[in-house]
């Protein structure tokens, strides 16, 4: 975001963080953040004026991802891990009348566990996993106010994808290929990022298979500081990583709780064909009685030293 300052950013979260707090009591609906004068820019790139309170929801959630794509500490404090309060949680998928794709696949061989990617300026990639160009944003924690969304547990992380289907406990444990020795990094007395990538180099037989993932389920001791790796094993990894999209799992949360997810906005990949698969998650949401949430054009990094970026338009809403 460069014509925002971090501190100017983190103003403005703050504000948000209060109108969150304020509207607890209200049905489940991210309100919009307020913008003081010196983000003021931020909210007008080139964009009308908001006509109707959806599209003001729609536009300043366009403008909070942004700013959470751009911050980048390396931890929130009191032990949690980064992600609670930067970075954008996503994950991808594909319209189906089947099933709601804001619930967990039904038909996944990982029982118990649901792969995201984590995408943050630091942290960048260029496509995403199966070359879905669709899906979901989820609200970081630290940003969903007192209102008692469902608890979103961060179960493990790993810095490339990392064949999770293949793997025991819920996709953090060890990986078929190599069962050995592809358990999770702090068991193996892996906690540095150099190590990280030795371990992965280790083999030349599938080394996502082989790497370790780094644990943050809740209650972990070091969740923060491993998950803190996660960018610079990134970096190490060189081109591969901004090809191939890193994995988080997250615990699996129940079927239909569309009042209580905290699911913020649904996605397509710009330059994609994925607006209307987006457009139909975002109606069969609300169909199903979730509050109305926007769709963003997010476009991914062009390549390593690019910005991804976040936009609502009002002519892409399913559901104005």
């Amino acid at each position: 975001m460069d014509v925002m300052t971090v501190r100017a950013w983190r103003v403005l979260c703050c504000l948000l963080l209060a109108v969150l707090t304020a509207c607890a009591s209200a049905p489940p609906r991210l309100p919009s953040p307020l913008a003081p004068p010196s983000a003021a820019s931020v909210l007008s790139r080139g964009a009308v004026a908001p006509q109707n309170t959806n599209d003001e929801e729609g536009r300043n959630m366009a403008v909070l991802f942004q700013g959470l794509y751009a911050l980048t500490p390396a931890d929130c404090g009191s032990g949690r891990p980064a992600f609670h309060c930067s970075g954008v949680l996503l994950r991808g998928g594909q319209y189906s009348t089947a099933f709601g794709v804001w619930n967990p696949n039904p038909n996944s061989p990982k029982v118990g566990g649901v792969s995201f990617s984590w995408l943050r300026q630091d942290a960048r990639f260029g496509k995403l996993a199966y070359g879905y160009d669709a899906g979901f944003l989820f609200a970081p924690t630290d940003y969903q106010g007192a209102f008692p969304y469902y608890p979103i547990d961060v179960l493990c992380a790993y810095p490339i994808d990392a064949n999770s289907d293949a793997r025991s406990a819920f996709g953090c444990g060890a990986n078929s290929r190599h069962p050995a020795t592809s358990g999770p990094c702090q068991a193996q007395n892996i906690t540095t990022s150099s190590a990280w990538l030795n371990h992965y180099r280790q083999v030349t037989d599938y080394p996502n298979a082989h790497q370790c993932g780094f644990t943050t389920k809740a209650g972990t001791a070091d969740a923060a500081v491993v998950f803190a790796l996660l960018p610079s094993a990134m970096s190490g990894l060189g081109s591969v990583s901004f090809q191939t999209q890193n994995e988080l799992i997250v615990a699996e949360w129940p079927q239909n709780i569309v009042g209580t997810i905290p699911l913020a906005a649904f996605f397509y990949a710009g330059g994609g064909n994925g607006l209307p698969s987006a457009q139909g998650m975002q109606r069969d949401f609300i169909r199903a009685g979730g509050p109305w949430r926007p769709v963003l054009r997010m476009t991914l990094p062009a390549n390593a030293s690019a910005q991804a970026s976040f936009d609502y338009l009002p002519g892409e809403q399913a559901v104005p």
